[in-house]
């Protein structure tokens, strides 16, 4: 059974018709010129060969009106074939219209395509003037003096708890991915690797904070305290375990590490990576993992300085692979 609503379908019976329209025009014109040619040879030829000149004429214009008469027999002949149900015969009727709506159609979608594009171009250009803006008012409203610089060390740390969000989104803070982008900024960070080599790791947090997250993996990678792969900032997600809540990923003021090493457990369960195992300090096992976060050591001396909390130390629940500015 064919299928109207199939444009390669339509696109077939569309080819095939047309194919037949040239076909039913052109063959019975090329036909009948052929036929004035033969009457013109009965003229000035001899009658001998008029009779067989007749037959031809006969059949050029028998097969002139058989060929035209074409679409009319495809009908028939596919009813008698039992496939000139109401569907098919009306998608080989109406294949034309049915066709160039499905072009007109695809042609509004790319309109409407481009349209988009172009807005989503604009966007993308106020965007950037917002940043721009954002940047400028930032600026004025922390440089407290001629040295002082969006990013600069020694400004975040002494934000009390209960304004660090609205120090760093003084216009309100962000609801939707892209009105935090402007906010972002991706920094190089030192680190030692779980295999004791020098590597150096792309994050993107709040452009605010910058060079407080540089100092505290400068301070991490003198500690001799070895990072994984596993280190991320960034993420415009809700939070692990209740999604309906903002993650501070989201924010670019977190970070996470050494995952596995560092799990994150609530009411006693683990939510994310395997055992926290550290070698010196309060809960210190044997055997440790050296990935592992110690208990007021260097790495949470290193966080702290910047203003940052430690998520080990929180109370109803334990995230021992992460920090965060606003201790969220």
């Amino acid at each position: 059974m064919m299928d109207c609503n199939d444009s390669g379908m339509l696109q077939v019976i569309y080819i095939v018709k047309t194919f037949i329209s040239i076909i039913t025009v052109m063959a019975p014109v090329i036909l009948i010129v052929m036929a004035s040619i033969d009457i013109i040879k009965i003229i000035v030829s001899s009658m001998e060969k008029t009779s067989e000149i007749m037959r031809k004429i006969v059949k050029r214009f028998i097969a002139a009106i058989l060929i035209f008469f074409i679409p009319s027999l495809v009908n028939i002949l596919t009813s008698l074939l039992g496939l000139g149900n109401v569907e098919a015969s009306s998608c080989w009727t109406n294949a034309n219209t049915e066709y160039i709506n499905n072009l007109k159609a695809q042609e509004q979608t790319i309109a409407d395509q481009k349209a988009e594009a172009n807005k989503n171009a604009n966007n993308a250009t106020q965007s950037q003037i917002a940043a721009k803006a954002l940047n400028d008012r930032l600026h004025i409203n922390w440089s407290t003096s001629n040295t002082l610089e969006i990013g600069a060390v020694g400004t975040a740390a002494g934000i009390p708890a209960n304004e660090k969000l609205k120090y760093l989104f003084p216009g309100g803070v962000p609801t939707t991915e892209s009105a935090m982008l402007p906010y972002l900024v991706d920094i190089q960070v030192d680190i030692i690797d779980e295999m004791g080599l020098p590597k150096t790791r792309t994050l993107k947090v709040h452009k605010a904070l910058a060079g407080e997250f540089q100092a505290i993996f400068r301070e991490i990678k003198s500690s001799g305290f070895r990072i994984d792969n596993s280190l991320y900032a960034y993420s415009w997600r809700g939070m692990a375990g209740n999604s309906s809540s903002r993650s501070h990923h989201s924010y670019g003021v977190a970070v996470d590490f050494n995952v596995a090493a560092n799990p994150f457990i609530v009411n006693g369960r683990t939510l994310a990576g395997v055992a926290w195992r550290p070698c010196s300090g309060a809960g210190a096992v044997s055997p440790c993992n050296q990935l592992s976060i110690t208990m007021d050591g260097p790495v949470v001396k290193a966080f702290e300085r910047q203003g940052f909390v430690w998520g080990g130390k929180w109370f109803s629940s334990k995230d021992y692979m992460h920090f965060s500015y606003t201790g969220n």
